[in-house]
């Protein structure tokens, strides 16, 4: 469980490549534990995801945990191991599809995320933060 404001690690729970001689990685990066304010940046390799570097090759999507998480849609439709029963309850997770490139990557990437984690309740002003 992380509080406050923070980049951690990538710790992957899911890694499948396909498509043309498997052009796509897909990964499943759980970044905490309970619901989370908000995921601010993703680095890939120390870069951020949404530098020109990476135009065209890099799709995220994030899971806060909510109560109603469903599993990623996208992930689902793409690759036969992730299905709609993957909902990763209880844990804010962010999914990255990368298409190879090799001038943008230099082997398999080390992915952090920088983000506002746990919400809790401040009984200084009665408010979740």
């Amino acid at each position: 469980m992380i509080y406050g404001q923070r980049e951690v690690g990538d710790p992957r729970v899911f890694i499948e490549s396909n498509g043309t001689d498997n052009e796509f990685l897909h990964l499943v990066i759980v970044c905490g534990e309970g619901e989370c304010s908000s995921i601010n940046a993703i680095k890939i390799d120390g870069v951020l995801s949404t530098d020109a570097h990476f135009n065209s090759l890099v799709d995220i999507h994030h899971h806060l945990e909510t109560d109603d998480q469903a599993a990623d849609p996208d992930l689902v439709s793409r690759v036969a191991g992730w299905t709609k029963n993957h909902k990763l309850s209880g844990a804010v997770y962010t999914y990255i599809c990368l298409k190879w490139d090799e001038e943008a990557f230099n082997g398999f990437p080390t992915i952090t995320a920088d983000g506002n984690w746990k919400i809790v309740y401040d009984v200084r002003d009665l408010t979740w933060k």
